[in-house]
């Protein structure tokens, strides 16, 4: 991807797209999320072909391009944040969280491992720079 096509999905993105993070309980299951959405889906699918990302249409005629995955999101801001002006730093709190997204060991009986303690300090650190940023 060149830098003026990485900088228009940038532009466009801090237009019309939106960085969330859902908190699933508590600490252990952050879902960092980028989402853009339109009615006319050509420019998401220009966006999707470079970058990657989960292009679908809500039941109220929308689409929605998403970018869900840990690798997805890491994709996403890695190529879009130099040009970035409005979401920026949410992107950062959204890429370094989704550096912390591991594939979970299970026990024997069936239930999630505990997480690195280093991995839920990383999550709390970014995680009220979110709150910072939305306050």
């Amino acid at each position: 991807m060149s830098p003026m096509e990485a900088a228009y999905i940038a532009g466009f993105f801090d237009g019309e797209g939106c960085v969330s993070i859902a908190r699933l309980t508590d600490i252990r299951r952050v879902k960092p999320r980028i989402t853009i959405v339109q009615k006319d889906p050509t420019t998401l699918r220009w966006i999707q072909v470079r970058l990657g990302g989960n292009l679908h249409k809500r039941p109220n005629g929308v689409w929605v391009l998403a970018f869900d995955s840990a690798v997805d999101i890491r994709r996403f801001v890695k190529a879009t944040y130099p040009y970035l002006q409005l979401k920026k730093g949410k992107a950062k709190v959204a890429y370094h969280l989704a550096s912390t997204i591991q594939p979970r060991s299970m026990a024997t009986d069936g239930r999630f491992l505990p997480l690195n303690p280093a991995v839920l300090h990383k999550r709390r650190r970014w995680l009220v720079k979110w709150k910072q940023l939305n306050s």
